[in-house]
């Protein structure tokens, strides 16, 4: 069904085997590989005091990558409205230049996403840091 809509790109934003921490691993980076599609897992967890903006370069570069290289990539973690949001958020204002309200905007107009409060204070900054640098 991946490879059926041109998805050459996963990334996990929930990877883990702690159920009591949401994390699934559903499928294996070796099972992926397998299946020619390169895979990136994140041991990221839902809480608001999690550091996610640490995976920020890292899911960044790698949902970039899929992109220039043609391929989909499906970003998902346990529910796929606070921790794969929040790094495709990310993605679009670092790499799009979007202010947050407008990458939120964005994607909403595709499916409703929630990401926790400590995520989008996280997501707050990293626009900040990009803004004052281009200042």
């Amino acid at each position: 069904m991946l490879r059926q809509n041109n998805i050459g790109f996963v990334l996990n934003a929930a990877y883990g085997t702690d159920e009591y921490l949401n994390m699934i691993e559903p499928v294996t980076e070796k099972d992926y590989t397998a299946a020619g599609i390169r895979f990136l897992g994140l041991p990221a967890i839902d809480c608001m005091g999690y550091p996610l903006h640490q995976h920020f370069d890292e899911a960044i570069a790698f949902i970039r990558e899929a992109l220039h290289a043609g391929k989909g990539i499906l970003v998902h973690c346990k529910q796929g409205i606070s921790r794969s949001a929040t790094l495709v958020l990310a993605y679009l204002i670092v790499e799009e230049g979007m202010p947050l309200q407008e990458a939120t905007r964005v994607v909403r107009q595709r499916r409703e996403i929630l990401p926790n409060e400590g995520f989008l204070l996280q997501l707050c900054n990293l626009y900040e840091q990009i803004h004052t640098k281009v200042l």
